[in-house]
């Protein structure tokens, strides 16, 4: 028997015993529950509140996550990640040594401690739910609200679109007396005395989690986290039993209501013993499916739209597939809708077959905009977001390794390197985070052993100044499956320009999804919507983009197959409790710098408001999101044409139109910008210009005895040798042609010719002379003898 499972088993049987003698209210009916039925919040608290804390349970809580957290690869960041807009300092295990340190009597409160110290984070990779037991029980209001942008008077809302009748409790609270339905489309003005929306702003920052962004923060809470709370992600309600509304109906008379929570349980329980029962860890306690893992644990799924009337009236929106998480719409013949509900199908190949379905009906049907639908998308597989990407793109992102996977890596402790090493031993194709061959170099080359983990580097988190080690930086090798079910051809995409692909989401798009949608944002591919939030706010399309998360059952399956038994190695939590934690961290693709995407903020390129009618519709929500489609974002530009040139249109943020100037950014082959007359002319002889602004001086000409003769597009430019030179290409020289060659051997013999001769007539004169001058002494001698 393990050493795991034995401590595990203690724990149960001391635990089982006190569930006897240590602390348990016998009073009746208390824990008495059955399922899904209304339950008053006095019998909830009394039930929880029965169960004082067990010390055994809580050191080894404590210890098993106090042993974990060092390889929470954030762990330094936030200590001080003093960014305005996620401005979080928090120290874990300082943190954890404290609550060590304080006194609970309940094991709620204890538990409660924990889960609001992960809450802080707000990252939803990052958490703890307190244990199963506590989860089946649910705190309700009455009351489905919505947030929206009223038109008469441009202030946002809080709207009450519905009753919420989960277990029964609408005929409940209409048995204690309240007329609920006249509530029924008006507005709530109050919330214990203060405005409504600053309330539950005020309340989503300190309770909801999970995001890093305010907007998505008020988004959970508006949809479903403040009206029903399970009692494993949050303790009861810090203003009691009764929530007090200033409504406002829709007979315009203002009323204040008083609604108490009312609660129920998901099972049955008989007693007290009986409800810690459950909470209890047990040696066969069933594990957490591959869908919980790997989404995000806020996700909500939705349904179809509800195609409200006013949208039937004014659009034909024609549902064409509903397939396994991915559904596609037409709207009027013009737009085509794609709705990615997460990335956890059950059949990876139908997923794929029907996002590709849905792109080629669009081209089918020459649709000539698409928008991707990605709400509370709660992520899932990393490898089919990467998919997608490489398959709407797959020119751009054709290398995996230098373009397409994100750069990652973990931080690096001694557990960590423990198995890393003890990963070598596993088999190539072994699906485990600590086999090497699960990775590849930051260029794509195979890792042979555990230097992948241990060949470590240093960086500065956060703003304290302290170093801190983390492994190699690593990419996938393990995603070829995923990417084996598209067909990358581009054969069945139509060529959609950012101007025509929106992605849409309400920010709470997480993990895998959040891979998806960043990368498109950070590559210019695509524009990007943000519906809801807090109006004017700035809000990022996409959360929680960590890189990995690590389930703690996971940690402890790994160390048991590894067989890791070490000091550093943490225990089973003692009861079933739930902790997650973010294992590796994934950066910015277009940062120098090793910016983690987590703490780099990139707000979407438009807000959305929801209308009351949106805010209950999602086709509404596609409808209003149409108009961007003809709004240009402030990164984006447009080509236009110059006379011999190329140029641009930016975009003028105060329109959302491009300007008319065209901007010119590049000359046509063989042209270059000239600044005497400000437009592109053609390059000079012995110039080229491949298609950019300037010209440039050709080099390819011999060195000696050459002339360039024209210009060109490429370093190429025409030219020719001297006279009498002719071209040796294997040298690129100009060597004398042969002709040349006879032709100064003959010159030579003619002008050495001419020398003999000059030389003969030279010397003939000078006899000549000599002769002459004799001659002419001789006859004046004469002629003076004779006188």
């Amino acid at each position: 028997m393990s050493s795991h499972l034995l401590s595990t088993l203690m724990l149960v049987v001391v635990a089982t015993s006190c569930l006897v003698l240590c602390g348990f209210s016998e009073a009746q009916n208390v824990c008495q529950f059955t399922p899904n039925t209304p339950i008053s919040y006095d019998s909830i608290k009394s039930c929880v509140y029965n169960i004082t804390l067990d010390s055994e349970i809580s050191k080894q809580t404590l210890s098993s996550i106090q042993k974990t957290i060092p390889m929470y690869v954030f762990r330094e960041y936030v200590k001080n990640a003093t960014d305005p807009r996620f401005n979080i300092r928090v120290d874990l295990l300082a943190e954890l040594e404290k609550i060590s340190q304080e006194t609970f009597e309940y094991d709620f409160d204890f538990h409660q401690s924990i889960v609001a110290l992960f809450r802080q984070l707000n990252d939803g990779h990052t958490l703890y739910f307190a244990p199963q037991c506590y989860g089946n029980l649910v705190l309700r209001q009455p009351f489905s609200i919505i947030s929206y942008l009223d038109d008469a008077d441009n202030v946002q809302k809080i709207g009450i679109a519905s009753l919420n009748n989960a277990s029964g409790i609408i005929d409940y609270y209409t048995g204690l007396g309240y007329d609920l339905k006249k509530f029924v489309g008006g507005e709530i003005t109050k919330i214990h005395g203060k405005v409504a929306i600053r309330h539950i702003v005020d309340w989503a920052n300190a309770n909801a989690g999970g995001y890093k962004d305010e907007g998505a923060r008020f988004n959970v809470a508006i949809s479903n986290l403040f009206m029903t709370r399970s009692l494993n992600r949050l303790g009861f309600p810090v203003n009691g039993e009764i929530v007090s509304y200033e409504i406002l109906a829709t007979d315009g008379t203002t009323s204040t209501v008083n609604i108490p929570w009312v609660g129920s349980s998901l099972i049955n329980y008989q007693s007290p013993n009986d409800f810690y029962a459950s909470c209890l860890a047990t040696a066969n306690r069933a594990r957490l499916t591959n869908e919980e893992k790997k989404v995000d644990p806020l996700q909500e799924k939705r349904t179809l739209p509800l195609l409200s009337k006013a949208t039937k009236d004014t659009h034909n929106i024609v549902n064409l597939i509903t397939g396994d998480q991915v559904n596609y719409f037409q709207i009027d013949g013009k737009v085509g809708v794609i709705t990615v509900e997460s990335f956890v199908p059950k059949d990876e190949v139908q997923f794929a077959k029907d996002f590709q379905t849905a792109m080629y009906l669009a081209k089918l049907n020459k649709i000539p905009r698409i928008i991707v639908d990605v709400t509370n998308n709660g992520g899932g597989e990393e490898c089919l977001g990467y998919a997608l990407i490489k398959y709407l793109h797959s020119n751009a992102f054709s290398s995996n390794f230098e373009t397409l996977f994100a750069r990652t890596d973990m931080i690096a402790t001694e557990l960590g390197r423990q198995l890393a090493t003890a990963g070598t031993k596993l088999s190539p194709d072994a699906d485990s985070i600590w086999n090497f061959a699960t990775w590849k170099t930051i260029d794509g080359k195979n890792f042979k052993d555990e230097t992948w983990y241990t060949n470590q580097k240093s960086y500065i988190r956060g703003t304290d100044g302290k170093p801190a080690f983390y492994s190699s930086i690593l990419k996938e090798n393990y995603c070829q499956p995923s990417f084996d079910n598209y067909y990358f051809t581009g054969e069945d995409l139509l060529k959609y320009s950012p101007d025509d692909f929106i992605l849409l989401s309400n920010g709470r798009c997480a993990s895998t999804c959040a891979l998806f949608t960043r990368h498109l944002q950070e590559s210019q591919k695509v524009k990007t919507v943000v519906v809801g939030g807090l109006s004017g706010q700035p809000q990022q399309i996409a959360q929680v983009p960590g890189g990995q998360v690590y389930e703690f059952e996971d940690l402890l399956a790994d160390i048991k197959s590894l067989n890791i038994n070490s000091d550093v190695t943490p225990k089973p939590l003692p009861v079933q409790s739930r902790f997650r934690f973010a294992i590796r961290e994934a950066y910015a693709w277009n940062q120098n710098e090793l910016t983690p995407l987590e703490f780099f903020f990139e707000g979407s390129d438009f807000r959305l408001s929801y209308t009351k009618e949106s805010a209950v519709d999602r086709s509404k929500v596609w409808i209003d999101t149409m108009k961007f489609f003809d709004i240009c974002a402030k990164w984006q530009t447009k080509a236009c044409n110059l006379t011999n040139g190329q140029g641009v249109q930016n975009c003028n943020t105060n329109t959302g139109k491009y300007v008319p100037t065209c901007i010119l950014t590049s000359c046509n082959p063989g042209f270059g910008f000239s600044a005497e007359k400000k437009n592109c002319i053609p390059c000079a002889i012995g110039e080229y210009n491949p298609g950019q602004l300037s010209c440039t001086a050709c080099t390819n000409k011999p060195a000696e005895n050459a002339v360039y003769t024209n210009s060109s597009t490429t370093n190429n430019c025409p030219f020719a040798c001297d006279d009498g030179y002719d071209y040796n290409a294997s040298k690129n020289t100009c060597v004398i042609s042969e002709d040349m060659k006879v032709g100064k051997a003959f010159f030579g013999i003619i002008i050495s010719l001419c020398a003999l001769f000059l030389i003969f007539a030279v010397a003939l004169l000078i006899v000549t002379v000599v002769m002459f001058v004799r001659n002419y002494k001789r006859v004046s001698g004469e002629r003076a003898t004779l006188l």
